[in-house]
């Protein structure tokens, strides 16, 4: 999810993929990796704002190898999906989930099905993993200002785990955080 909303504040950059006037930025917290060159927020070259915060892990000399993604698919399809075509989308929501915010139409995915079905497993054990520290990650009771709030600026993924509506509560929860996810998905540049 993106914490965006339409203000004058939108120059302001928190940690994530951005699009800006020399292409992709990926703001890492404490540098920005930015036209081919890395600078502290405070240096890029840019109309924008980069603000400094907390570092997040990011190897560019390691990227993943044609093996280990494949290993990775072939993981995702062993999983009990109800349909086949599902390892495939969860898997590409992971591979996208870093960039969302270069992204015209950012994609999200909700993993569900009934009780004891290994929804907790697929999202502890398989999702949460390869997203790495690189994430939110909020539980059930969790508000959709509470998740705009933690990620102030930034453009991370969200891993949003027992979304479940069990009294009407919960349910509006849940509404007003769909909400924010519909919100999230369009992004639209001059």
């Amino acid at each position: 999810f993106p914490s965006h909303d339409s203000t004058a504040s939108d120059m302001i950059r928190g940690r994530g993929a951005w699009w800006d006037k020399e292409g992709v930025a990926i703001h890492l917290g404490n540098r920005v990796i930015y036209g081919g060159k890395t600078y502290s927020p405070a240096q890029v070259p840019s109309d924008s704002i980069y603000e400094a915060a907390k570092h997040l892990a990011f190897d560019t000399d390691a990227p993943i190898s044609n093996k280990q993604a494949h290993d990775f698919m072939t993981l995702m399809e062993m999983l009990a999906w109800s349909n086949p075509m599902h390892a495939k989308l969860a898997a590409g929501w992971c591979v996208v989930s870093h960039i969302g915010g270069v992204l015209h139409w950012r994609p999200h995915i909700w993993v569900i099905g009934a009780r004891g079905s290994g929804k907790t497993y697929v999202m502890s054990n398989v999702i949460n993993p390869i997203l790495g520290k690189n994430r939110l990650f909020v539980q059930s009771a969790s508000t959709e200002a509470g998740i705009r709030q933690r990620l102030g600026k930034d453009s991370l993924p969200v891993l949003f785990d027992e979304a479940e509506g069990e009294d009407a509560i919960a349910q509006a929860r849940i509404q007003n955080v769909l909400q924010l996810i519909r919100q999230s998905s369009y992004r639209d540049w001059e």
